[in-house]
């Protein structure tokens, strides 16, 4: 099991590539709230509205900041160079202009039949980060639980994406007739193969660095590791093969989200006893959505797919770049400082306050849109955007505040923070 005591390596990326993926993320939450309109919640699964709104939020916001994270993470995690940054670069651009691209169209902003160059455009993004993680494995030596995790989830992502890239072009050519186990092929694929996948891997880095917790057993990730592999294989291939769907399969995959929070609770439990800091308690109470979402499964797909794709992933997301952004500035910035002058603590660099009073709207944002979901109230839906956007705002304020921190002189000559 490999402890990695820091963000920083001799393979680190350069500062400024992180950034254009977590300030693209961050620019494009602040929209989500405009993008939502009331008829969300009353829209069918296969309606092309409702999957621009869910593709803006994991596209634009999800992805885009797991894509920065991973380039960062990938010389952590496996403690291997990336094989090129200005691939990331590439691909970044890519991404931009394709993501535009698709919502546009999927939202009617631009003719439909834009929708498969964006799809394609994605795609190619895509493949040139599998291409450059792939190639990044020329030089590993060592294989664990996160090493595993990422090569499954990059695979998973490969084939999500081809599906996703059908699907569009299908959506102006139609060339296929019944779609419906492609779609649900590519939701499984994307979001539990990939996304929930990475955050297993990634979360065996994470959270033992950030609440510096030692001597923990990582059996409980790769029983829920086997276990989401064999689920999320055994779905697609059912659909694929136009058998029906046994439960089954999808109470594995239940089962081993589950085990993955016991694994996050062993973590958590062998973290030192002093109090931690914010940003790291929100990423280990953002695992209590997780059973929620598993309980709304029963009763509702929209209300289970809002509690883990916003409640789950959307504060982790939060809560990890409370950690990440302050530490890389701080490391671009002031590193070469110290012994020096004073360099601030990370702490010192998020505003006072501000985090804990954006996560708090984040969750109300998050609990008004659920309470919408059941009651169909036109109150809760738009006080639940107006709490939302108070957040987006709130957390474009505290990146700005990271980014553009400073330690001030005061009149004596001494410097101050």
């Amino acid at each position: 099991m490999r402890i990695v005591g820091s963000l920083a390596t001799k393979y680190a990326p350069p500062y400024s590539l992180i950034l254009h993926y977590f300030i693209g993320g961050t620019l494009l939450q602040l929209l989500l709230p405009v993008i939502i309109n009331k008829d969300f919640i009353s829209l069918d699964f296969l309606n092309i509205n409702f999957a621009g709104i869910v593709h803006f939020y994991l596209l634009g916001f999800v992805i885009m900041i797991m894509m920065g994270a991973l380039y960062q993470l990938i010389p952590v995690a496996l403690e291997i160079p990336v094989f090129s940054f200005k691939i990331g670069y590439i691909q970044f651009y890519i991404y931009f202009f394709g993501f535009i691209i698709f919502i546009s169209s999927m939202l009617k902003l631009v003719p439909y039949e834009y929708l498969p160059i964006g799809g394609f455009l994605l795609s190619l993004s895509f493949f040139l980060f599998i291409f450059n993680f792939f190639l990044s494995l020329r030089n590993l030596e060592k294989m664990d639980i996160t090493v595993i995790a990422l090569i499954l989830a990059v695979i998973f992502l490969a084939f999500g994406v081809v599906i996703g890239n059908l699907l569009a072009f299908n959506f102006i050519y139609g060339f296929l007739q019944d779609i419906t186990s492609l779609i649900q092929i590519h939701v499984i694929l994307t979001i539990f193969g990939f996304i929930f996948t990475t955050v297993i891997g990634i979360s065996m880095i994470l959270l033992p660095m950030f609440s510096v917790s030692h001597k923990f057993k990582n059996i409980y990730s790769k029983i829920s590791l086997t276990i989401l592999f064999f689920s999320i294989v055994s779905i697609c291939f059912s659909y694929l093969l136009k058998k029906e769907i046994s439960i089954i399969f999808y109470y594995f995959l239940m089962v081993g989200m589950i085990i993955y929070i016991f694994q996050v609770y062993e973590i958590y439990k062998n973290k030192p006893k002093r109090k931690s800091d914010f940003p790291t308690m929100v990423m280990f109470h953002s695992h209590f959505f997780i059973p929620f979402s598993i309980l709304s499964f029963f009763f509702s797909l929209k209300n289970a797919g809002l509690l883990f794709i916003m409640g789950f992933l959307g504060t982790l997301i939060y809560g990890s770049l409370y950690k990440i952004i302050p530490f890389l500035t701080w490391f671009h910035k002031f590193s070469d400082l110290v012994g020096k002058q004073k360099v601030p603590t990370l702490n010192e660099m998020l505003p006072k306050k501000i985090p804990e009073i954006q996560v708090i709207f984040y969750l109300t944002g998050i609990i008004l849109l659920y309470l919408d979901f059941i009651f169909n109230s036109i109150f809760a839906f738009y006080l639940a955007m107006l709490t939302l956007s108070v957040s987006s705002v709130l957390f474009l304020y505290s990146f700005y505040f990271v980014l553009t921190y400073e330690v001030k002189e005061d009149y004596d000559g001494r410097t101050k923070s």
